[in-house]
């Protein structure tokens, strides 16, 4: 799945990918961004949820990256292999993302 994120005061636009691991409830997050190149890498784990009902799949991820820089929060999946999150870093700078199978 292709990630587009926004991290207020760090990047206006990074895209990255989410991969799902064997067990489908949990995978991996890779972003890239900026010169120098800062790599982070993290993980996405649902917590709850199902799709067709009132309650969609919804979870944590956290990244951390080769410049020092980390964050964590939230994401909700609308449909299978779609959604959006959110959450900050220590600094209190917000992030958002989308994620989708779908060009973004």
């Amino acid at each position: 799945m292709t990630v587009a994120l926004q991290w207020e005061g760090v990047v206006p636009l990074a895209i990255g990918l989410m991969r799902t691991s064997s067990l489908t409830d949990r995978g991996e997050i890779i972003l890239s961004f900026g010169e120098p190149k800062v790599e982070c890498v993290g993980q996405w784990m649902w917590a709850r949820g199902k799709y067709r009902t009132t309650n969609p799949p919804e979870g944590t991820w956290s990244v951390a990256c080769n410049n020092g820089l980390s964050a964590a929060g939230i994401y909700t999946s609308h449909r299978q292999c779609n959604g959006n999150g959110s959450g900050s870093d220590p600094q209190g700078r917000r992030i958002t993302f989308t994620f989708s199978n779908d060009a973004l």
